[in-house]
């Protein structure tokens, strides 16, 4: 005997494999709390997604500034508007170029399931690798690899106390195509 799921917040039926299934709940839904479980439809799971610390979120920078140097000089980009910028990097001494990379726009979706804006880096010719993530802040854009203020960051428009375990593992997904990214899914977003 097949079990049914239902939406803990709409209460529609699920089909098999169409549940998602949020381990904490940033926010209350009709069935369950704040930091509980729940399953969870699309629809419901769109609208959870969009919910973030309106407060913080609003002071966040809408523009900030990328410095490429020799490499593209200064570009301005804009928060909540798509980009995609590609560079040159790394000539050999014949002027061969050996790398191609792009910034592009994108999101992250964190372990709950919450998605927020964020930069992504990407070489466009080494299959996508991944290099470099960004989300924004009142300050602009801080990266990754200031990994406590990144993680507080996050933490700070989700609404929850700084923990490693509210951001990592994330997946990712960008504006864009890249021609070989075996590091995304059929949806877009990594695996």
């Amino acid at each position: 005997m097949k079990h049914k799921y239902y939406c803990d917040d709409c209460g529609d039926e699920l089909g098999e494999r169409q549940g998602h299934v949020i381990t904490s709940l940033l926010f209350a839904v009709s069935s369950a709390n704040v930091g509980e479980s729940a399953i969870l439809c699309s629809g419901c799971l769109k609208t959870h997604n969009q919910k973030e610390n309106t407060d913080y979120a609003k002071e966040c920078r809408m523009i900030a500034e990328l410095d490429y140097g020799e490499c593209g000089g200064v570009v301005e980009v804009e928060r909540g508007k798509e980009f995609e910028i590609l560079r040159e990097e790394a000539a050999d001494r014949y002027g061969v170029v050996n790398s191609m990379w792009s910034t592009r726009s994108g999101f992250l979706r964190l372990p709950s399931g919450q998605e927020i804006e964020a930069v992504l880096e990407l070489c466009d010719t080494d299959s996508g690798e991944h290099w470099g993530t960004a989300v924004w802040t009142p300050d602009g854009l801080v990266w990754q690899d200031n990994a406590e203020r990144f993680v507080a960051e996050v933490c700070q428009q989700i609404g929850l106390e700084s923990d490693k375990r509210h951001v990592f593992p994330y997946s990712y997904k960008y504006h864009g195509e890249l021609v070989r990214d075996h590091h995304v899914g059929p949806d877009g977003w990594s695996v």
